[in-house]
């Protein structure tokens, strides 16, 4: 199982911020939120009825060799993922009605676009998008009462996005990517989304915040 690490977007904090407890319900110490982390993960993987990373490989074969359209293959690929989630879920802190990630920035391609037109009647992109805006902060406008309201279509991004910490503290504004902790890492599913990109003809990334209207 491959792991990697979240690493600070913002400032570097010094030596005596990055030992105060963070902000949040619990005021959990960063070295208790790693620890906990750690171990979360190594119960899903050592508990995972099946290799992850050979599961990767294989899905890959089969979308390389597909001859399937790329809105159709993405779909393969949001279906794949979420019968690997099934597992992943039990261990996650990432519930419903947690949103901190939704004021992140949520990037989205050209075929994703295509996808959650196709899939959502009525949604439909702006004729220009909005470019060289701050979005960090700003809520995503398919989050409607705390829950994603195009969940079964929403982008890669979110589909990868899962955190083992012990509760959802450290995903606030004030602490997301400040400190460095353990994520799993997808390389054979992040080559099958960037194929997918590529066979559409397009690679280029929005942020979804200038891609549809808010309504």
């Amino acid at each position: 199982m491959k792991l990697t690490w979240l690493f600070s977007r913002r400032r570097k904090r010094t030596a005596e911020e990055l030992r105060q407890p963070l902000k949040g319900n619990n005021f959990v110490d960063i070295k208790e939120i790693r620890n906990a982390t750690e171990i979360n993960i190594k119960k899903m993987t050592d508990s995972f009825p099946e290799d992850l990373e050979k599961l990767q490989d294989d899905f890959f074969l089969k979308i390389e060799k597909s001859q399937l359209s790329p809105l159709k293959k993405l779909e393969k690929l949001y279906s794949f993922m979420d019968e690997v989630y099934k597992h992943i879920n039990k261990y996650t802190t990432c519930k419903k009605g947690c949103s901190y990630c939704c004021s992140y920035y949520v990037t989205i391609s050209d075929i994703e676009i295509q996808f959650i037109e196709q899939k959502n009647k009525g949604i439909k992109r702006k004729e220009q998008f909005d470019t060289d805006k701050k979005r960090v902060g700003t809520p995503c406008l398919f989050l409607k009462n705390e829950a994603c309201s195009i969940y079964e279509s929403r982008p890669y991004v979110c589909h990868r996005h899962v955190m083992f910490t012990p509760d959802n503290s450290i995903c606030t504004e004030d602490n997301a990517h400040i400190h460095k902790l353990q994520l799993l890492a997808w390389p054979k599913l992040d080559k099958s989304y960037n194929l997918i990109r590529a066979e559409s003809g397009s690679n280029k990334l929005h942020d979804i915040r200038d891609v549809f209207p808010k309504k």
